[in-house]
């Protein structure tokens, strides 16, 4: 079957995007929810358990969405190198975007604004170049970013084989990501206890459901939907019953399986049941990266105008929380509009018009190597 774009999987991008968002609206020094009190006063304290499950249901939907659009590129020629290609111009300029502000701030105003980097290390260049930091990130998100690009540099080798080999080697690299898992785990070096996070394994899952898209063997929807209401509710359930004991299980199981069952039924729904959502939810979620990596900028800055106003009440309290949300939503909509798709379309027909003049070149070259071989 031909790979379609769904407008449920850009609306989950959009609902990853919101949860990363509230919860992060409940940190020290940088949430709203702050200002109105903690504890029974603080109405997003259960998401503080729960939210970061909008990471998890990221690195699932990147999955599916690569395997998905570069489906027909497995083995061809340059695939693994093009799919980078494109990969860094979408990930890296939007994030210096970003990351110039904060890094200003960081260095003339960090005691007033970033309370959290007073004390402990900045990788100055490894957030920079989204490198494994032991240290940390001057835009706080970085480091999940680092995860996309090691997805990425992967995902580029398995293009260079044929589509018929790719549930192998799907399987073989979840197997070295638990070895890995298993033999690295309690190192004390860092880099191997970076190598050794199986975080991988829900990228490979949302790999895995694009599969069975593309194959058109995805389960019932009604089994996948069940499914997901299931283990979601159970993993949620547990998080805000107990938010600070462990997980019973690997994280990426605990919280990847039920991401990739929700992104499944998602998909499933939209394909055989018709059932789509709203157009303006999967707009919001075309703005999600842009939103990722401004939000926390946007909560710093919104916390520095609304705190000296000392609101109090519900009514207060309820105005300041949609007026972020939607503050928050709104510069990633204009971000994205003004600066994403300008600089990205601009990029990618660059790269296009470099990669063909390379391959007539090389065309020309091949050509007259074997018009020279004929003479001979």
């Amino acid at each position: 079957m031909k790979p379609i774009l769904l407008q449920n999987v850009q609306t989950l991008r959009a609902v990853a995007a919101l949860l990363v968002v509230l919860v992060h609206m409940t940190l020290k020094n940088v949430g709203i929810e702050e200002i109105f009190g903690s504890g029974n006063e603080s109405w997003l304290l259960p998401l503080k358990s729960i939210g970061t499950f909008g990471v998890d249901l990221f690195f699932v939907i990147s999955g599916f969405i690569m395997l998905v659009t570069n489906w027909e590129a497995f083995g061809s020629r340059h695939a693994g190198l093009k799919f980078l290609v494109r990969r860094v111009i979408r990930i890296y300029p939007p994030y210096w975007f970003a990351f110039i502000p904060v890094f200003i701030v960081l260095e003339f105003a960090r005691d007033r604004y970033m309370v959290s980097h007073t004390s402990g290390q900045t990788g100055l260049i490894e957030s920079f170049f989204l490198l494994p930091n032991p240290h940390q990130f001057v835009l706080a998100v970085g480091w999940t970013l680092v995860w996309e690009m090691v997805f990425y540099v992967v995902f580029s080798g398995l293009l260079a084989f044929q589509q018929r080999f790719i549930p192998v080697l799907l399987f073989g690299w979840y197997v070295v990501e638990v070895v890995l898992n298993h033999t690295l785990n309690h190192a004390t070096n860092y880099y191997f206890l970076f190598a050794s996070t199986s975080l991988p394994i829900e990228f490979i899952l949302g790999s895995v459901v694009g599969l069975l898209y593309v194959k058109g063997r995805l389960p019932p929807t009604w089994l996948l939907s069940l499914g997901a209401i299931c283990l979601t509710t159970v993993a949620f359930s547990y998080r805000i019953l107990w938010p600070d004991k462990g997980f019973p299980c690997d994280p990426v199981y605990f919280l990847g399986i039920p991401a990739a069952l929700i992104v499944a039924s998602a998909v499933s729904a939209e394909i055989r049941l018709g059932f789509v959502s709203p157009k303006w939810m999967s707009d919001l979620g075309n703005g999600s990266y842009a939103v990722y990596l401004w939000h926390i900028s946007v909560l710093v800055g919104l916390r520095q105008i609304i705190a000296p106003m000392h609101l109090h009440g519900p009514i207060a309290h309820t105005l300041v929380l949609v007026v972020t949300v939607l503050t928050i939503t709104t510069v990633g909509q204009l971000v994205y509009y003004l600066f994403e798709i300008p600089i990205t379309t601009y990029l990618n027909r660059w790269s296009r018009s470099f990669f063909a003049d390379r391959m007539l070149i090389k065309a020309s070259s091949d050509l007259r190597i074997q018009s020279e071989l004929r003479v001979d």
